[in-house]
């Protein structure tokens, strides 16, 4: 982990200050993005729950502190889209998509990691890479990749764990076209991860019960 972080602060500090001309806006302004979970058909509830779960803000590189968009143009390299920015830092908007998506999969009891008092499990993960990537083609694609782990709280033991990572191609090079691509990349990751993080949790439930 340690070893990720050294190198986002390398590719941090390599940041070229030329951006994406191509995305300058006319006027100088800088355009905020806010993603959110796309239309999704809820479904049926099966039971209700009595475990609940809190959420985590994901760990981050340095990179993935602030509100810049990256972009890399070419292998190695990492820039900025200048006249964009994210309306919060990747790991934030992660946090409340995640809690948003574990609500619409099923776990009721979803909630801010700071209502740990009464909650059974504990999502953490790590946040290595939220960027989007040229790899000789006109558009480029969008990259999540996001490691989870579900704690038990009553032990702080790690009950289960696994790596999502999505690539999302986006229809074109400019701004609002890289920005649904994100979107799309962000809606599949966060509701596979709440989708594992329900199932996950209703069998270590059930396991524990049976004890």
């Amino acid at each position: 982990m340690r070893t990720q972080y050294k190198h986002g602060l390398v590719l941090f500090a390599a940041l070229l200050t030329s951006g994406c001309s191509l995305l300058a806006r006319p006027g100088g302004g800088v355009a905020r993005y806010a993603p959110a979970l796309l239309p999704h058909a809820l479904p049926a509830p099966t039971h209700e729950r009595r475990w609940q779960i809190a959420v985590a803000e994901p760990l981050a590189p340095a990179p993935l502190l602030g509100t810049r968009i990256l972009v890399s143009p070419r292998p190695g390299h990492i820039e900025v889209y200048h006249a964009a920015r994210w309306q919060e830092a990747p790991a934030v908007l992660l946090k409340s998509l995640i809690i948003q998506a574990l609500h619409e999969a099923g776990a009721a009891g979803a909630a801010d990691s700071a209502s740990l008092q009464r909650t059974d499990f504990l999502l953490e993960s790590d946040l290595f890479r939220f960027q989007s990537d040229y790899r000789d083609t006109p558009a480029p694609s969008v990259s999540i990749d996001l490691y989870v782990r579900l704690i038990r709280v009553a032990d702080g033991q790690v009950a289960a764990a696994r790596r999502f990572s999505v690539v999302e191609p986006a229809a074109g090079s400019a701004m609002p076209a890289v920005f649904e691509a994100f979107e799309r990349a962000i809606d599949r990751l966060v509701r596979d991860c709440a989708d594992w993080a329900v199932a996950a949790g209703d069998r270590i439930g059930a396991d524990t019960a049976s004890r």
